[in-house]
C-alpha cells in the first residue's frame, strides 16, 4: 500500500509543484465521492492501472494487476503517469482505509516535495 500511494503521491507532487510554487497542504479538500484512474507506464513499456475510489469516509484501491508484487525500488522505473476521473473501478480491491488516514499519509509524503 505504501509503495503504491508513494508512487501516486510522488507523481502528483512532481507534476504540481516547483521551487517557486508552494502548496498549502492544509487546504486540500477531497469530494465526498470520487473515482480516479491512474495509468502508470514503466520504462520497460509495461503499464498498470490503479483505481482510487472514495465513498464517504472510506478510500479503496483497485487494480486488474497484482499490485502486491511491486516494491519501493519500482518507483525509479516509472516513465510516466496519467490521472483521469472515471465512473467505475475495475479489478480487485487491494486496500481499504479511512479517508482521514489516507489524507494524513498523503500530506506527510507531499511535505517532502514542497
Amino acid at each position: 500500500m505504501t509503495v503504491l500511494m508513494s508512487m501516486s503521491t510522488s507523481a502528483f507532487a512532481a507534476t504540481t509543484t516547483s521551487t517557486e510554487c508552494k502548496t498549502d497542504l492544509t487546504s486540500i479538500v477531497v469530494p465526498a465521492n470520487i473515482t480516479v484512474k491512474q495509468t502508470i507506464t514503466f520504462k520497460d513499456g509495461t503499464t498498470i492501472e490503479l483505481y482510487y475510489q472514495k465513498k464517504g469516509d472510506v478510500c479503496k484501491l483497485y487494480s486488474t494487476t497484482d499490485v502486491t508484487k511491486y516494491k519501493e525500488s519500482d518507483l525509479g522505473k516509472i516513465k510516466s503517469t496519467n490521472f483521469e476521473f472515471v465512473d467505475k473501478v475495475e479489478g480487485k480491491c487491494y486496500i481499504t482505509r479511512k479517508t482521514k488516514d489516507v489524507m494524513a499519509f498523503a500530506k506527510s509524503v507531499l511535505k517532502q516535495f514542497v
